[in-house]
C-alpha cells in the first residue's frame, strides 16, 4: 500500500499516475470576486453610503468624494447641451436675413434699391447662416464637455464592480483619501477558486476543464468534498522550485468562510477520515 502524503506543500504522485496528478494537495480557497477600491484622484470623502456586510449590486455607488465644482459644471453643460435656444433663435435670425435679401434683390431689379443695399443683404443672410452653424456646433460642444465632466466627477466616486457584500471599509466621512489607498473591499462568493503548486511533472496531463474536488470542513466539523474544475494550467513552470501553478473553479458557498486552506484532489477521492485525516490510495502490485 503506498500512501499520497503532503510534504512541505509539495504534491505527492504515484508512480502509477501515468502523468496524471493523483494524490492530495493543500490550497487556498479565496473569491474569484476579490477587490479593493481606491479613488484615482485624492480629495475629501463627503459620503460613506455602506457598512462592512452590506450586500450592494453592480453600479452602486459605495463612497463620495466632496466635488462642488464638478457637480456645477456637470449641470452647467447639461443645461447647455439641452437647450435649444440659441439654435432656434439662430434659425428665426436666418429666415429674417433670407427675407430681407429676397425684398432687396427684387426692389434692385425694380431699380429702386443699389447694388450696395443688395450686396449688404446678401452679406446679412450669410452671417445668419454662419451663426446657426455656430450655434448647433455650441451644442454639440456642450454635450462633449457634460461628457468629459461626468467623467471627471466619475473619479471621485466608487461603484461596486460587481453584486457581493462589502468587506471592509477603512474611511468616514471628512476624512482626506489618498489616490490609491484602498478604502473599500469588495468580495462574492458565488464562485471561488483554489490556487497551488504542484510538481511540474505531476501536472503534465492536467488540462483546463478536467475534474477536481476541493475537501473542506463542514458547518458540523466534518469535512466535505466540492466538486470543481481546472480553470488554468500555468504555460511556464517555474524551474527552481519545479512547480507549476493550478487554479481550479467552484461554486460558492456563503456559508463556508474563504481565506482558508483546503485538501485538493484530482481523481474522486474516497470519503474523509473522522478529522479530515489524509486518505491512503493502495496502488495493485
Amino acid at each position: 500500500m503506498r500512501y499520497a502524503w503532503i510534504v512541505a506543500g509539495v504534491l505527492a504522485v504515484s508512480p502509477l499516475g501515468g502523468g496524471v496528478a493523483v494524490g492530495q494537495h493543500f490550497g487556498v480557497l479565496t473569491p474569484e470576486n476579490d477587490v479593493r477600491l481606491a479613488f484615482s484622484v485624492g480629495g475629501v470623502v463627503g459620503k460613506v453610503l455602506v457598512k462592512p456586510g452590506d450586500g450592494v449590486k453592480a453600479g452602486q455607488v459605495l463612497v463620495e468624494q466632496d466635488d462642488p465644482v464638478g457637480l456645477a459644471q456637470i449641470e452647467m453643460y447639461r443645461l447647455r447641451s439641452g437647450s435649444g435656444l440659441a439654435v432656434e433663435a439662430a434659425e428665426m435670425s436666418l429666415k429674417l436675413a433670407q427675407v430681407e435679401e429676397g425684398l432687396v434683390k427684387e426692389a434692385l431689379v425694380k431699380g429702386s434699391a443699389g447694388q450696395f443695399e443688395a450686396d449688404r443683404a446678401s452679406l446679412k443672410a450669410g452671417l445668419a447662416r454662419l451663426e446657426l452653424e455656430k450655434a448647433r456646433q455650441d451644442r454639440v460642444e456642450a454635450a462633449l464637455a457634460l461628457k468629459q465632466a461626468e467623467a471627471a466627477h466619475a473619479t471621485r466616486v466608487l461603484t461596486a464592480p460587481f453584486d457581493g457584500v462589502v468587506d471592509e471599509v477603512a474611511v468616514q466621512p471628512g476624512e482626506s483619501a489618498e489616490a490609491g489607498r484602498p478604502i473599500v473591499r469588495v468580495v462574492s462568493v458565488q464562485r471561488l477558486k483554489v490556487e497551488m503548486n504542484p510538481v511540474t511533472s505531476s501536472t503534465l496531463g492536467l488540462r483546463p476543464g478536467a475534474p477536481a474536488w476541493v475537501r473542506m470542513d463542514g458547518p458540523d466539523g466534518r469535512s466535505i468534498d466540492r466538486e470543481a474544475v481546472v480553470s488554468h494550467v500555468a504555460l511556464v513552470a517555474d524551474a527552481r522550485s519545479d512547480t507549476r501553478l493550478v487554479r481550479l473553479s467552484l461554486a460558492g458557498d456563503e456559508g463556508s468562510p474563504t481565506g482558508v486552506k483546503v485538501m485538493v484532489f484530482f481523481q474522486r477521492p474516497q470519503p474523509a477520515l473522522p478529522g479530515g485525516s489524509p486518505v491512503s490510495t493502495e496502488n495493485p502490485r
